[in-house]
């Protein structure tokens, strides 16, 4: 799904402004309409449990600090959706509290630049926005 969120583009004779969506959020909403709620990733996907009852669990196995080094290395690396989807996963770990919500700050305001640089997506920009004052002081 990745890949296709990333490639698909209009040609340049239906280029629309991406303001109040984006390509891309449009080419997962079509596969989540036509795939429904199952989308044969991983047998979990049929569970009433969400992964992110397990992260504490997943914390716990980690070598936080590995981990948080790999995510400051996709920041450096300019891979914010890797560093936030890692630093996601480690929100379960009590450990490194302070250096975990700095790496989701770093994460969503690269994202935040990256949407006022790119197709200045109104919706996105809000999210971005708002998520950090959603953080725990």
């Amino acid at each position: 799904m990745g890949q296709l969120m990333r490639e698909i583009q209009l040609p340049p004779e239906l280029a629309l402004s991406q303001t109040h969506g984006k390509v891309s959020w449009a080419v997962k909403s079509i596969w989540d309409y036509y795939a429904t709620w199952f989308h044969f990733h991983r047998t979990s996907e049929l569970c009433a449990t969400d992964q992110s009852e397990v992260l504490a669990d997943l914390a716990a196995s980690l070598d936080v600090e590995f981990a948080l080094d790999t995510a400051d290395n996709y920041l450096a690396a300019q891979d914010f959706e890797k560093a936030l989807l890692l630093g996601e996963l480690l929100e379960g770990s009590t450990e490194y509290t302070e250096r975990r919500m700095g790496l989701r700050c770093q994460s969503l305001n690269a994202l935040l630049d990256r949407a006022h640089s790119n197709e200045h997506n109104d919706y996105e920009i809000y999210w971005l926005e708002a998520e950090p004052s959603k953080l725990p002081n």
